[in-house]
């Protein structure tokens, strides 16, 4: 098991910047396990419902050719669950949530990745203070990155709300 999540590639010559690696691990790669905790599930809702929905749909006009008992309490129960899951659907918006874990999910992976560069540009360098400074400033770069995706992402997501309107 290593110290820090695998994407950060940590290894014991970077031991110098192992502050930095910590701060990445708390601020950064917690968000992108976030991402990658959450997208699953959100999938899942989508397509659920979604087929749900759509082989609904599609077997209510084969049943009502059909003659049996309860016929059209099943009709009506299909019809219900229809609008049921497209109404919460369209409630909790999966699709869109999903879409936006997985793009959340890859650009901090991006970033994380431009940062490891970052830090193999550090290690090259022989003037200590400079690879120091060099470092600094591409973990502050990440950390102003992945607070930008972790915001924009919030801000996409609430700024579509339709809150009740009162009319007089």
């Amino acid at each position: 098991m290593t110290k820090y999540h695998e994407s950060l590639g940590y290894s014991d010559d970077k031991a110098r910047y192992e502050n930095y690696y910590q701060i990445l691990e708390t601020n950064v790669i917690s968000s992108y396990i976030w991402y990658k905790r959450n997208k699953p599930k959100a999938w899942f809702y989508f397509r659920f419902t979604g087929v749900v929905t759509i082989l609904f749909s599609i077997i209510i006009p084969a049943v009502s050719a059909y003659d049996f008992n309860y016929k059209n309490y099943v009709i009506a129960l299909m019809s219900l669950t229809i609008a049921i899951f497209s109404a919460i659907n369209t409630f909790y918006r999966f699709g869109e949530k999903w879409q936006a874990f997985v793009r959340g999910e890859l650009a901090i992976l991006h970033l994380v990745g431009l940062w490891k560069v970052e830090i193999q540009r550090a290690m090259l360098q022989t003037q200590e203070s400079l690879a120091e400074q060099m470092v600094i400033d591409a973990t502050n770069r990440i950390l102003e990155e992945v607070g930008k995706i972790v915001s924009h992402e919030t801000e996409n997501y609430f700024s579509t709300v339709q809150w009740p309107k009162r009319t007089n």
